[in-house]
């Protein structure tokens, strides 16, 4: 198995803003050895897409786990962008639409509870 981290970002809504999860895809053996051979290249970010599926569930979602999605690799030092194919997924429909402020505070605090009852 081969896995990056990568950042989903969502917009926010009459922001520059971006709400940011950090997020781990999955990728084939040959296109995880060609992020490897470019990883330290001038020019990088020139790379097409690769395709990759979600390899991590994102609490305040539905079922997460292997969605698909292109990872867009950056210039060196950026962490690469994970950008969901367009389906009717909420994290995907929010990473298409953008959010709220409000639904930015909704998710922090959805969070913040569901680490103080992991640390109970």
């Amino acid at each position: 198995y081969f896995f990056i981290l990568g950042c989903l970002d969502i917009p926010v809504a009459g922001s520059a803003e971006c709400f940011r999860w950090l997020a781990w895809v999955s990728l084939s053996k040959e296109t995880f050895r060609r992020c490897e051979t470019m990883w330290s290249i001038e020019g990088r970010e020139a790379e097409p897409p690769y395709f990759v599926w979600l390899a991590n569930n994102i609490p305040v979602y539905p079922s997460t786990l292997s969605l698909r999605a292109n990872l867009i690799t950056c210039p060196i030092g950026i962490r690469p962008q994970i950008k969901l194919e367009p389906t009717d997924h909420p994290l995907a429909a929010e990473q298409r639409e953008g959010i709220s402020p409000q639904r930015v505070k909704e998710i922090v605090e959805l969070m913040h509870h569901l680490e103080a009852g992991a640390n109970a």
